[in-house]
């Protein structure tokens, strides 16, 4: 027997019927409920489980558990369930469908269709969903309304069926898994983020499909990957508009090895990277980043070192690898120390404390300071037409040089000065 949102009740159109007859709007609401009050007592308490103003969405409601219900493909339950939704107009806060999805019993009668169903749970969700609609401003809606309302609706039903499944084989983390994925989807559709609720709806379309185990822990880490992907991409775009090309290309280059490493199949080291692409992508600037990928590659040796003998999973030849992560190592220490370099670049210091200070200021640098009568070469520095020495380095050769505290540069004004001879 087909299950409905709400309960047979004849009597409710015809309560739900304004009395032309009463003057104030509290005056017909209260002639509405004695009238249905006498006579659900009359007959014995009857079987209307809902309000008469529910009557409102009565079919709204059946149609919906109609669309639902069969175990038909997911794409066909987002189409039947759009259809119900424009019919209704659920975008409008005045629709009759609106007004019955906030009485008090909408969320309990729609559980209770869905439970019978094999969906627990979801009657209660899909309500939360629509009610949240129903309370924006009238003209608030988006085109694209109906089409993400509709996904939400379909993905919840199937996924509340797919848990109850797990709950009953005892699936604790696949059961967390699906739920985290399902609150994180409605939090960015809520948002408007529609390119984030498309990752979360396809990541959960592979969960509620899954099949073998395992499969659901796959398909969150793809959700994890896209996720890391999508961030990236934006924060890379960012970073090439405000001419940070180089971080840019390091975070395009992570994208790419995360690519390439899901194509492989490499299922330990893709968490691996898909974490440090993450992190990658928070921070502040090129060092930072390329240590988080030093921190990442180091990890992956060790791993390849602990699994002596045993075959990790998408790497069958672990000398091999292990030779090549340790030659991008190489590599990644080596763009550390240049990018560590080009950090202090002498032509670009910024000051902390003030020229007020120059001893403090060159200290600040991490320069050496060192008197400047000293038998050695030395790059002699004037702030505020005081000289400061110290020791050559690599980023600043001997030479004389002056400090421009509105530029915050220094420039070079001649080779390295005779050492003077200390008096005596």
């Amino acid at each position: 027997m087909k299950q409905k949102f709400f309960t047979d009740c004849k009597l409710l159109p015809i309560l739900s019927k304004e009395p032309k007859t009463l003057e104030s709007d509290a005056q017909r609401k209260i002639a509405r409920y004695s009238v249905f009050l006498l006579l659900t007592i009359a007959l014995g308490g009857g079987t209307c489980l809902i309000s008469p103003e529910a009557a409102y969405a009565k079919d709204f409601w059946d149609k919906v558990g109609d669309a639902l219900a069969p175990a038909v493909d997911i794409t066909d339950k987002r189409s039947a369930v759009r259809r119900v939704l424009r019919e209704a107009d659920v975008t409008s806060p005045g629709s009759a469908a609106c007004r019955g999805i906030k009485t008090d019993g909408a969320g309990k009668a729609a559980e209770a269709v869905s439970s019978a169903n094999g969906a627990p749970g979801a009657g209660t969700a899909i309500v939360s969903i629509l009610q949240g609609t129903c309370s924006k401003p009238a003209g608030s809606q988006g085109s694209d309304q109906e089409e993400s309302l509709a996904q939400a609706v379909a993905i919840e039903w199937d996924a509340r069926v797919k848990i109850a499944a797990l709950e009953a084989q005892n699936k604790v983390e696949e059961v967390r898994l699906i739920q985290n994925a399902l609150v994180k989807m409605e939090e960015a559709r809520e948002k408007g983020a529609t390119d984030r609720t498309q990752i979360y709806y396809d990541a959960l379309v592979k969960m509620t499909q899954a099949k073998v185990d395992g499969e659901v822990e796959k398909a969150r880490i793809n959700l994890q990957v896209e996720i890391a992907r999508a961030d990236a991409m934006v924060k890379a775009e960012e970073l090439r508009q405000s001419g940070k090309i180089r971080e840019a290309e390091i975070l395009s280059d992570m994208i790419k090895t995360v690519n390439e490493t899901r194509e492989k199949g490499a299922t330990e080291r893709l968490t691996i990277q898909t974490e440090a692409l993450l992190q990658m992508t928070r921070a502040n600037n090129e060092v930072e980043m390329l240590r988080i990928r030093q921190a990442t590659t180091v990890r992956w040796i060790s791993l390849i070192d602990s699994s002596a003998g045993i075959v990790l999973e998408g790497v069958f030849n672990l000398a091999r690898e292990k030779e090549i992560t340790k030659r991008e190592l190489a590599r990644i220490e080596a763009d550390i120390k240049i990018a560590e370099l080009r950090a202090r670049s002498a032509s670009d210091l910024t000051p902390n404390p003030d020229s007020s200070n120059p001893i403090a200021l060159v200290k600040n640098w991490g320069m050496t300071v060192i008197p400047c009568n000293s038998a050695t070469r030395l790059a002699a520095i004037t702030i505020n037409s005081q000289s400061v020495c110290t020791l050559p380095t690599d980023q600043l050769s001997a030479g004389q040089y002056v400090y421009n505290p509105a530029t915050k540069r220094l420039v070079r004004l001649s080779p390295s000065p005779r050492p003077q001879r200390p008096r005596l």
